[in-house]
């Protein structure tokens, strides 16, 4: 387990709750968010020096540090199927690998709120003001890009929770197909 603050990074054995490493934030640029690799090896970690670093999650040892990003990072994720990070700051996202350029994806319209992977790895679902954008992975462009106002891609990053904050109801889509898949009145009251 990590836990990421501006003072430091600390690693603890989630099985005993031991401290095993507690690496001074300073070295790391003073860390914003850190996430682990769906291998367990490594830690992702972002920081307010716009750097991203890869960090080995036994040892505690920084392996890789990239070029700065130009402005402060704000989320991270993980992909769930290869050696890669996608970072956002407020309005882009790159995707990184740990050892060569950042690579810049589209921007989507509004301010980055969320960011997801579908399972397959294939496509990036990105919350923002506007709605959901999917972004395919493998040819870098935009594939779906609706109007919205709140929103909330799926852990899978098939489906988007969209409400424009009119009476009108909340409707859930399916971003591989581009399609309506049901709709949520805005107006519920206990009873």
């Amino acid at each position: 387990m990590a836990l990421a603050h501006e003072e430091a990074l600390e690693l603890i054995d989630a099985t005993s709750g031991v401290r095993r490493h507690l690496i001074d934030g300073v070295t790391l640029g003073e860390p914003l968010h850190v996430v682990l690799s769906p291998d367990g090896r490594r830690l992702a970690l972002i920081s307010r020096d716009e750097k991203v670093r890869w960090i080995d999650a036994k040892s505690g040892q920084v392996l890789s540090i990239s070029e700065p990003l130009g402005q402060e990072p704000s989320l991270l994720a993980w992909h769930p199927l290869s050696q890669q990070v996608v970072v956002s700051s407020d309005f882009r996202l790159w995707l990184w690998d740990g050892k060569g350029p950042l690579v810049r994806l589209p921007s989507p319209r509004g301010q980055v709120k969320s960011v997801a992977f579908s399972a397959s790895g294939d496509r990036l679902s990105v919350g923002s003001h506007w709605g959901i954008t999917s972004i395919g992975l493998v040819e870098q462009r935009k594939l779906h890009e609706p109007a919205g106002t709140l929103n909330a891609p799926s852990p899978d990053g098939r489906r988007a929770l969209i409400v424009d904050g009119t009476e009108s109801p909340a409707t859930m889509i399916s971003l591989g197909r581009n399609r309506f898949c049901m709709s949520f009145p805005t107006n519920v009251t206990d009873t």
